[in-house]
């Protein structure tokens, strides 16, 4: 069970001399007191048959009968996580304290936020007051204790204790719901009387009380159950002789109370029940934190003490009104379970529950366990932080669930063979082993999703029930054709199981994705191409009066730039070939992936950039399967709860991914008017964010790249914005050695990030003690759990592959990369938003472009760039503390029922340029020359500090580096009509070759190269149609023609004039009058114009189209030009 150590011996209180009493009358009057006592308290208490088994006559063992005695050291083979430090020693003290690493021999309690306290030994402690087993005996009292691990076998019941155990801390904290026990230590005080007892009433006051410790190693638990709690206070405390009452009950004090029941790090942190410390401890039977009274449950192994809710005779107390949710996240189409606890229910109650932020009710019910109720959620068609109000007979209470967005919600119904989904074909879903109850039988069900003409949206079946055989994992069926399918565009599979002990709740549903509905390939084109026009012929109305936004920031040229302007941008859930996406890119062919700008815009829209197999930005003037400029952006929502507007994902769905399939993928003959309408994303102005670091010791970098070390303690501003009220703020805390000695150095221990009045704070804050322990804390309330991505007021978070997380304030772009280490956070903040360049204040700077400026103090004062440390320290680090009212942090602090951490004491910190001093041998080997990484460890003596600096900053240069590389690309090359165009790329030497159908030529560039300046040489490209040699019909020939016959006809009128004219000289007639003729005049101005032919030498008959034209048409003779035997040279030259 456990191994014994020599540890401590004899523990012992000299205020008032041992004593020891013979059995004489009074005390069989003892026993029958308190016998009577016992029965008193029965009914309200724990019975002492609930307790954890125990054994007081050998089996388990007892601690020393001695005044202030206890245990030895017992070595665990479990260690146990307490405050988030893991112990492998513990040691039962007869004083009603279990305490680590040491034993704790003082009677009474000492005052737990003392500076003579501090850095001691952490304890849990159930009743800590002047326990006597010593001196007041007679009734079997007995602190017995039995230390139980995972395969032992030397006991008959360990199995079932680990079992109770495991199924206890399954049922009172759902989130572990796969915890297993590997460690249960039982320490019973067993009828123990108080010191300095006196007659045989005060000796017949007895209390009884457990303490259960459970662990699998990693997360522990605490169990207090008490059965007969009748005195508080011993005699050297004030307690009167007789009763054991008043003076200081079981003292802890902590403000102006004493408390007496509670945890204790063994340095700051601490939790304490209500009433330790005053008379009213004597209830503590009364009540509970799990509607069982005399019970108590509590998670110990994190940085602060999780008490569930705390209630007492059945109402609650501390959190009057507040209910606990967990898990805290359902998908926003319902189907999820949820448990509710807080007030104490009835068992086999239904408890209505309503959403007021949607406007939906459904119910709960009440197992066998009154503490919770079990709910199953409705679909909600809105994301983020909804409400829950419960209604029951004692009372309403208000909780938060998180809906979460489809894309970022898991798919369990997967649809094989996806290419064969359409209408009227036999298709094939599948679902995994793990976590659906494959005993049970299930419904398939198909539902199409519709919005009302008052826009309210709702999922309706269009299948019937499609019956699934318990056990069974896979499901094949018939795909209905739609019968409304001018109505019905986007179809969703569930799969829905009863719990048959909840009949008044939902079904449990899993989902598969959204998809569209598509037909036979003989009838696709044709049904998406009216499909296609239907939506033009809408989107033409809508577009009239609310035409889609174009919005900075344009996409990234190339998707490394994408994956890193991470402000801006993030991977579309839809198309990720790089990871095991549902989708992998479907709906995007031939894109390896995309990434969607985060919403910030007022009205919604979105943007979607999608990079091939080479990383390059795709056109889909170019490829159908690229991004547009969209309506909605997948998560965009209607502002205010109830309003009509957008419905998260399904919007975007409808009104951007179907189009662009329907119009471009699935038809192609009105993709260009898709893109008037949707337009295509470029890349020729896109502007990288920003970026700043705060790693380390910590080691800044402001937004302009000025770089410093700061080493204040206490909360400070990174990033404030007085204009948006954005605000990241850091809590800063002393650093330990490996030995926990604190240094001259602080660390980031917690970062929180808001829009002040107008979004929710996400703060995340690390555990501490050398564990890669943290906590997501929402608006100061840790979350118990949360999705890859979460999206709140404004705010969104999001849990990289990598384990790092990212807060970004949608608003302007503000986002905040934080990695959790064992011993602090390092922090990436990128800025994205132009409005935002001088007017930022904080410990990051002003980000006006200029380093030299950044050292700016809260009263505007700046100080010059190469002030020393210690300047910069006081006189602008130091400013930068968050005042107590301007605060975003959780609270340093803590009141009744709350864990604290009291701010350290001022300390100096180590201004290096004052001291230097060596690098220790090996660290510029480990460092690989980095001198931060040097630095910390020279002043933590730490590698794990000092490689993870090295390990954060060498990310940081590589992020910097990448996102301030010039991509140079070329605009879009339309394809001309009548022609094709094959294009290798538009970076640089990009080519781009030209050519023109059959029956067309080419005018302009046929080839054009993508140059340094982001041009294309050479000249736009046109394809015009040749004029065939038998093509006499309209265009050139009949052009050429008609020039050619008026070039003739003049000839001969010319001629015809100058016979008539020499034949009347000859008969002598009167010579005519002059003719003064304007051959000018007879020009070509009233012919139409042949632009397709190149411009003239000197006449029309020189030109060798017109001569080849010709002699083709009249190559059999039957036409020769008139040739006339006399003409006069000057009229022939001015006119030819």
């Amino acid at each position: 069970m456990f191994n014994q150590s020599n540890g401590a011996g004899a523990m012992s209180s000299n205020v008032v001399p041992s004593r020891r009493y013979k059995a004489n009358a009074s005390d069989w009057l003892l026993v029958v007191a308190g016998i009577l006592i016992l029965c008193i308290n029965f009914s309200v208490a724990l019975p002492v048959q609930d307790f954890y088994p125990f054994n007081i006559t050998g089996e388990d063992n007892k601690t020393s009968v001695r005044d202030d005695g206890g245990s030895p050291a017992l070595l665990l083979e479990t260690p146990i996580r307490f405050f988030n430090s893991t112990y492998t020693t513990i040691y039962v003290n007869n004083n009603g304290i279990i305490s680590f690493d040491g034993p704790l021999n003082t009677y009474k309690p000492l005052n737990l936020s003392d500076k003579d306290f501090k850095n001691k030994i952490p304890f849990v402690a159930p009743f800590w007051a002047d326990v006597d087993i010593e001196n007041v005996a007679g009734l079997n009292e007995s602190i017995v204790y039995r230390v139980t691990s995972r395969g032992d076998t030397t006991l008959d019941n360990i199995s079932l204790e680990i079992s109770r155990a495991t199924n206890d801390i399954r049922i009172l904290f759902p989130e572990f719901t796969d915890f297993t026990a590997k460690l249960v230590v039982v320490v019973t005080w067993y009828r123990v009387g108080f010191f300095g007892a006196a007659g045989a009433e005060g000796k017949a006051k007895r209390n009884t009380f457990q303490t259960v410790l459970v662990t699998n190693g990693t997360e522990s638990f605490a169990l207090f159950h008490y059965d007969t709690i009748v005195w508080t206070t011993g005699a050297n405390s004030g307690g009167t002789t007789g009763e054991g009452l008043g003076g200081s009950p079981a003292v802890a004090s902590h403000d102006r109370f004493q408390r007496s029941v509670g945890f204790h790090s063994g340095f700051e942190r601490f939790y304490v029940l209500p009433h330790s410390g005053v008379d009213a401890i004597v209830n503590v039977s009364r009540e509970s934190n799990v509607c069982t009274p005399g019970r108590f449950v509590f998670r110990i192994s994190g940085p602060d003490i999780d008490d569930l809710t705390y209630t007492g005779e059945g109402t609650s107390s501390a959190n009057f009104g507040v209910i606990t949710v967990s898990p805290s996240n359902t998908s926003m189409l319902g189907g999820s379970t949820i448990r509710i606890s807080g007030p104490c229910f009835t068992v086999g109650e239904v408890v209505p529950v309503r959403v007021p932020e949607v406007g939906v009710d459904f119910n709960c019910e009440v197992g066998s366990f009154p503490k919770e109720a079990v709910c199953v959620t409705p679909p909600l068609f809105r994301t983020g932080q909804l409400t829950l109000l419960v209604n029951t007979t004692r009372g309403s209470y208000r909780g938060n669930i998180t809906s979460v967005n489809m894309l970022h919600w898991p798919v369990e119904v997967e649809r094989e063979n996806r290419a064969n989904w359409v209408v009227r074909n036999m298709v094939d879903v599948t679902w995994p082993l793990h976590g659906i109850p494959h005993q049970m039988k299930k419904e398939l069900h198909i539902l199409a999703y519709r919005s009302d003409q008052n826009g309210v949206p709702s999922l309706r079946n269009v299948s019937g029930i499609i019956s699934v055989e318990p056990r069974s994992t896979n499901r094949r069926f018939r795909l209905p054709e739609i019968a409304d399918s001018d109505s019905a565009h986007s179809l969703v599979i569930s799969l829905c199981w009863r719990i048959n002990a909840y009949q008044h709740v939902l079904p449990i549903c899993v989902w598969s994705d959204v998809f569209p509905v598509r037909w036979l390939p003989n009838e696709q084109k044709q049904k998406s191409q009216q499909w296609c026009e239907k939506w033009l012929t809408k989107e033409k109305i809508i577009n009239a009066s609310d035409p889609v936004k174009i919005r900075a920031p344009n996409c990234p040229c190339v998707a490394s730039i994408a994956e890193r302007d991470v402000g801006h941008f993030h991977p579309d859930p839809f198309c990720d070939n790089t990871t095991n996406s549902t989708y992998n890119c479907e709906y995007n062919k031939n894109a390896e992936k995309c990434f969607t700008r985060n919403i910030k815009s007022p009205d919604d829209s979105g943007e979607t950039c999608c990079y091939n197999a080479k990383r390059d930005l795709m056109d889909i003037r170019d490829h159908p399967g690229a991004g547009t400029h969209q309506r909605y952006n997948y998560q965009a929502q209607a502002t205010l709860p109830g309003a009509k507007g957008p419905v998260p994902f399904f919007s975007f769905f409808e009104e951007d991914v179907l189009p662009r399939l329907h119009c471009c993928e699935y038809s192609d003959r009105n993709c260009s008017d898709f893109i008037k309408f949707r337009q295509a994303t470029t890349c020729q102005d896109y502007s990288a964010p920003s970026l700043a670091q705060a790693a380390g010791d910590p080691h800044i970098v402001t937004l302009d790249g000025k770089n410093y070390s700061f080493n204040g303690v206490g909360d400070f501003y990174l990033v404030m914005d007085p204009a948006s009220s954005t605000s990241v703020q850091v809590r800063a805390v002393q650093v330990t050695d490996i030995n926990g000695n604190l240094q001259s150095a602080t660390v980031f221990s917690h970062v929180a990030v808001a829009m002040r009045g107008s979004s929710d704070t996400v703060e995340i804050r690390k555990s501490g003690n050398g564990t890669d322990d943290f906590e997501v804390l929402l608006n100061h309330i840790p979350l118990s759990s949360y999705v890859s991505t979460s999206r709140f007021t404004n705010i969104s978070l999001s849990h990289n592959n990598d384990g790092s997380f990212l807060i970004a304030l949608e608003p302007v772009s503000v986002s905040v990369r934080v990695e959790v280490t064992p011993d602090l956070l390092n922090i990436i903040v990128m800025i994205g938003e132009p409005d935002m360049k001088g007017r930022l204040r904080g410990l990051l700077g002003n980000y006006n472009g200029k380093a030299d400026d950044d050292f700016i103090a809260r009263n505007e004062t700046v100080l010059l760039a190469s002030s020393t440390m210690r300047t910069i320290h006081y006189g602008f680090g130091m400013t930068w503390k968050v005042p107590e009212n301007e605060s975003i942090l959780s609270s340093v602090s803590s009141s009744s029922g709350k864990s604290g951490n009291p701010p350290g004491p001022e300390f100096s910190p180590l201004f290096i340029d004052e001291n230097p001093m060596e690098a220790l041998n090996g660290s510029t080997e480990m460092c690989k020359g980095n001198q931060q990484c040097i630095f910390d460890f020279l002043v933590t003596r730490k590698e794990s500090v000092a490689l993870a600096t090295m390990n954060f900053t060498e990310k940081f240069s590589e992020m910097k580096e990448e996102l301030a590389i010039i991509v140079i690309r070329c605009p879009f090359l339309e394809t001309p009509t009548n022609g094709n165009k094959t294009q290798d790329g538009n970076s640089v030497n990009s080519t781009a070759n030209f050519t023109c159908n059959v029956e067309f030529e080419m005018q302009g560039s046929p080839t054009r190269r993508c140059d340094e300046t982001g041009k294309w040489t050479g000249s736009v490209v046109e394809c015009v149609k040749k004029v065939s040699p038998s093509d006499v019909s309209i265009s050139n020939a009949v052009l050429i023609g008609a020039a050619a016959g008026s070039a003739g006809l003049l000839v001969v009128v010319i001629i015809s004039a100058i016979v008539v004219y020499l034949r009347r000289r000859r008969t002598k007639k009167p010579d005519p009058p002059d003719l003064d003729i304007e051959l000018t005049d007879l020009s070509y101005q009233a012919l139409p114009p042949m632009s397709h032919l190149p411009p003239a030498l000197n006449s029309v008959t020189e030109h060798a189209v017109y001569t080849n034209y010709l002699q083709e048409m009249f190559r059999d003779g039957r036409y020769r030009l008139p040739r006339p035997r006399f003409v006069n040279p000057e009229i022939f030259d001015e006119f030819f």
